[in-house]
């Protein structure tokens, strides 16, 4: 790390490149947390000058996490994997599932250095937890780590949640396979939760403008309608209410975010469960 960033916070030091944004801290500065850099906050900012709800988006995707989570629970789920978990700030899954049960077993998996070293640091002695660095199209090496540390217990159902994640990987092809990949080692009855980026029904103008910056992005986003999202649920069973607009899964109360204008959300969330 150049000399210029000596004066870096401690749980900053694992970044190879500061000046490169990283998707996790981007999430993480419109969440409105402090793991984040100059160069994640430009895009965070150019954004939110495109589509100012998109913090609020990010909102509506935390209060999911929490619902899903609650959801599995009630179906008997005990174990999750978060793939591209990000940075686990309030009210992330080992919180609520954990809050429930403390023997609940949760695994958090994030490509981004930060988020796994920031999330080690305040989970160091959290039990039945665990993070590791991990490329989420890498689905032999997460399954290895999980087993080699004994983490889980496969013979019995997971879920695997892939959170505002699929839509970075612009092959429709390559998302059912890998999708086929994490849903292949799991015990019968485990599930697979999934929210996904989406243009359908953007305001005006806003589609046009969030597509040219992710042209230029690093990992450019293939936002997806909901007749694409279909086909990624084909091996497995939908659990209702099917794939809607975010706000509309499961809601807890009309005063929920975005409730009555739930393409705001600018996402699809779907829940399925597997044969």
């Amino acid at each position: 790390m150049s000399e210029e960033h000596d004066d870096l916070p401690p749980w900053a030091a694992v970044v190879p490149d500061i000046e490169q944004p990283s998707i996790a801290r981007v999430y993480d500065y419109l969440l409105g947390g402090y793991h984040n850099f100059e160069s994640d906050r430009q895009v965070a900012d150019k954004t939110l000058q495109v589509y100012p709800d998109m913090a609020l988006a990010s909102q509506v995707s935390r209060a999911f996490l929490r619902r899903v989570t609650n959801y599995l629970l009630d179906q008997g789920i005990k174990q999750f994997i978060d793939i591209g978990s990000g940075i686990p700030t309030l009210g992330h899954i080992h919180e609520i599932a954990q809050g429930r049960d403390p023997e609940n077993r949760v695994v958090y998996v994030d490509i981004d250095p930060v988020a796994v070293s920031h999330s080690k640091a305040i989970l160091k002695d959290k039990a039945n937890t665990l993070v590791f660095q991990a490329d989420a199209r890498d689905p032999n090496t997460v399954f290895a780590t999980v087993e080699a540390e004994e983490a889980l217990d496969l013979q019995q159902p997971t879920a695997v949640l892939f959170i505002a994640l699929l839509h970075f990987i612009p092959s429709d092809q390559e998302v059912l396979d890998l999708l086929a990949a994490y849903r292949r080692p799991l015990a019968s009855g485990s599930y697979i939760a999934l929210t996904h980026g989406t243009y359908e029904n953007a305001p005006p103008g806003v589609a046009d403008g969030l597509m040219q910056l992710s042209a230029s992005a690093r990992h450019p986003a293939k936002y997806r309608k909901h007749d694409d999202l279909v086909k990624f649920f084909a091996e497995m069973t939908l659990m209702d209410p099917g794939i809607v607009p975010t706000p509309l899964w499961r809601p807890e109360s009309p005063d929920d975010l975005f409730y009555d204008e739930p393409e705001r959300s600018l996402a699809y969330a779907g829940v399925g469960q597997s044969l």
